[in-house]
């Protein structure tokens, strides 16, 4: 398994590291960026597949947390506020196409969800396209 290099919103280089490889069916696989002292503060990622219940396919589930602070400070405990935002996948692979075939269908969703027009709407809520 390998880290996750990517790039921030201000073009700046940062990596998913690796924490944990899958030790099989049902069990994730995980990165974080380390760039919080606070283990709970840091964004993680999680990736698990499983069998399809036919037999025929795989299922792979992806899940991203990202935590947000605010400058200002939560009236109530006069801390700084943490808000985490979640984001989900799930895809499905029929096995009978062979692992060729899924190449060029996960590219696509790897390009839909780097569009501008799905980070919007994803960051907004709101869907004006």
């Amino acid at each position: 398994m390998n880290n996750i290099p990517f790039k921030t919103t201000g073009n700046q280089d940062a990596v998913f590291s690796k924490v944990s490889g899958s030790s099989g069916e049902r069990m994730p696989a995980t990165w974080r960026v380390n760039t919080s002292d606070i283990v709970a503060n840091r964004p993680i990622v999680t990736i698990t597949t499983k069998t399809s219940q036919n037999g025929f396919g795989k299922i792979i589930e992806g899940k991203l947390s990202y935590p947000i602070f605010t400058a200002t400070a939560d009236a109530s405990t006069a801390q700084a506020a943490v808000y985490v935002d979640r984001y989900s996948f799930t895809a499905t692979h029929d096995d009978r196409a062979g692992e060729v075939a899924h190449v060029e269908s996960a590219h696509w969703f790897g390009q839909l969800v780097a569009s501008a027009v799905v980070q919007a709407i994803m960051a907004t809520g709101v869907n004006e396209s």
